[in-house]
């Protein structure tokens, strides 16, 4: 259904007007369509607004915490000699 408007005729092939690198540029632009409908009147802020300096800082400390409590369990393991 997407990209009629390129379809002239019966007789032409939608396979030669795109290839498979165009799917994600499909996917991008279908979803920008549906978002920015003005018969979607949901909040477009969070989308609008991101930041994008917080999801790194919660990705940094994500890692941290991950690292840390690896980093506890180990200290626990190997602080009597370890048993491997």
């Amino acid at each position: 259904m997407m990209f009629l408007e390129y379809w002239t005729s019966p007789r032409s092939s939608l396979c030669s007007l795109f290839s498979s690198d165009d799917i994600p540029n499909i996917r991008v632009k279908l979803a920008n369509e549906m978002f920015f409908n003005p018969w979607n009147t949901g909040n477009k802020n969070p989308v609008i607004t991101f930041d994008h300096d917080e999801v790194y800082l919660c990705i940094f400390f994500s890692l941290l915490c991950s690292f840390l409590v690896k980093l506890f369990i180990m200290y626990i393991f190997f602080q009597d000699g370890g048993y491997l």
